[in-house]
């Protein structure tokens, strides 16, 4: 087995290859969306969002079957059992092909009913709209089936791959845009379909031959593993429950606030879910990167270091995450106004500061629900955090109808991550024998040390008067930075952390003055 520190190593260089893949997807898709648009239109384009969000709500089910491939192949490399990852690698392809069909056939009736009945969309763009649902369709069944490979370079933790696999579709979504400038004689809509499907293909055959050419494990067998089949369905089918519960909550609660204050609402809902979706992407890559490493450390029934990773990666996620939410929270107000300009929605920033608090909560529990999925005994957990999940819609309904104000809604989130955690917390008691003492001590006691320390020496400066609004926002945000770094560095890691980031920079040095000696 690896030594720890070789294991954070590898941690720490796979977070620093994801957040660099997430800073260029993110990036083009600014770029490409205003330019798509621009191309499009209005009305094609969101006749292309319209179709994009029909297919995956149809298909929201496939992530705990991605998940579930996941945790199997990281157990038994974790093992150390090369022959058990073929099998289930060559079984989730099985499944993965079995789920193309179902989809298919799903997008073939219920998806084409709903498009062509439910759905408003202008009688002269009724065939372009069908014809870039098929592409659409077919689109995400490539997409699917590449799920395997996928899960299998997670597993591997071959996370640079990623960072190339990024830069290929990124410079293919910039060639798309091109062409699209080319005014070519077919309809723009259908060729942005055509080449959507064409990228998707390429990139998924570029998976392929990579996976083929360096593990051995990913040659397909077509031969049905009955036990693992079941064990794998299983699995996904309680993940599924989980994944259906959070959809169902985050749409529930705004068909309740719907009902109790109308559409104006719903459109704060959808800025606020925007913003919560982009400052979870930094949290999410970090649990990529990890999350391999705490599968393995359970196979080999190593719970001393997988403790320890469950506390340094709470505590860290938590860190990181928080570095990014502060100064959105504290400026949220700028925010809006720059990137919305005076159209902002009520009680937007109220909105947006509580959801961000729950994703903090999230993420520190995330650890924690990845070290109960590595064990793989899920039934009662999905059961018990479902339903709390779930509580979210009835107990909104019922504080909204007492006369609560809309924001009421988004405390209640917070109050249930913060249910959901401690739930985690004795499940991971009962099933690994965790502490919860040594977690509040480990993990608990440093972040909030961090916070407070920090926000000490920010407050007497918080009601500075900056009238520039990019200039208040540099200013709060260095001013952060300079109380939080050394806040992070004092309290937020241990002092074998320290003594590690004292090594990492005497090394650098040296070798600065090697290269210029030379």
């Amino acid at each position: 087995m690896t030594s720890t520190s070789e294991n954070n190593k590898r941690i720490a260089k796979n977070t620093i290859l994801l957040y660099f893949r997430m800073g260029i997807t993110m990036a083009v898709q600014l770029y490409t969306s205003r330019v798509v648009l621009d191309v499009l239109g209005i009305e094609d384009y969101g006749i292309w969002s319209l179709v994009a969000t029909l297919v995956v709500s149809i298909s929201f089910f496939t992530g705990p079957l991605l998940s579930s491939t996941q945790r199997f192949i990281s157990y038994e490399i974790g093992k150390g059992n090369e022959n058990r990852v073929q099998i289930i690698f060559s079984q989730s392809m099985i499944l993965f092909l079995i789920f193309s069909v179902i989809l298919a056939i799903i997008f073939e009736t219920l998806g084409l009913w709903l498009l062509n009945t439910k759905l408003s969309i202008p009688p002269e763009k009724v065939r372009i709209t069908n014809i870039v649902y098929q592409l659409a369709v077919l689109t995400f069944i490539v997409t699917l089936i590449r799920m395997s490979y996928d899960a299998l370079i997670i597993a591997y933790e071959k996370m640079l791959f990623y960072a190339y696999i990024c830069l290929i579709d990124v410079g293919l979504k910039l060639g798309i845009v091109y062409v699209l400038y080319l005014k070519p004689q077919i309809p723009t809509l259908i060729l942005y379909g055509i080449l959507m499907f064409l990228v998707s293909v390429i990139i998924t055959l570029i998976y392929k031959i990579y996976c083929n050419h360096f593990y051995r494990n990913s040659k397909i067998k077509f031969k049905i593993n009955r036990p693992i089949i079941k064990e794998m369905a299983s699995f996904s089918g309680w993940s599924l429950m989980g994944a259906f519960a959070v959809m169902t909550a985050n749409q529930g609660v705004s068909m309740v606030l719907n009902v109790f204050y109308g559409v104006t609402i719903n459109a704060t809902m959808g800025i606020t879910n925007q913003i919560g979706n982009a400052v979870n992407q930094f949290a999410t890559n970090f649990q990529v990167a990890f999350q391999p490493q705490i599968v393995k450390l359970y196979s080999q029934q190593d719970l001393k270091n997988l403790y320890l990773l469950i506390y340094r990666t709470s505590r860290m996620s938590f860190l990181l995450l928080f570095a990014i939410a502060y100064p959105i929270i504290s400026n949220i107000n700028e925010i809006l106004l720059i990137w919305l300009g005076k159209d902002v929605p009520i009680l937007t920033s109220e909105f947006c500061i509580w959801l961000i608090i729950s994703l903090l909560i999230d993420c520190i529990s995330a650890p924690l629900w990845i070290a109960i999925q590595a064990v793989g005994r899920i039934r009662n957990y999905q059961i018990i955090i479902s339903s709390i999940i779930l509580l979210n819609i009835l107990v909104s309904y019922i504080l909204l109808y007492k006369g609560l104000p809309p924001v009421t809604v988004m405390i209640l989130k917070c109050a249930v991550s913060i249910l959901c955690l401690t739930t985690r917390l004795q499940f991971c008691k009962k099933q690994i024998n965790f502490s919860f003492v040594e977690y509040l001590k480990k993990v608990l006691s440093p972040i909030i040390l961090t916070v407070l320390s920090s926000l000490v020496i920010i407050f007497p400066f918080t009601n500075l008067t900056i009238s520039n609004t990019l200039a208040k926002l540099i200013f709060h945000l260095a001013l952060f930075l300079f109380a939080y770094i050394p806040a992070v560095y004092i309290f937020g890691i241990k002092s074998s952390e320290r003594i590690a980031i004292k090594h990492f920079i005497r090394a650098k040095i040296h070798q600065k003055q090697t290269t210029n000696e030379n």
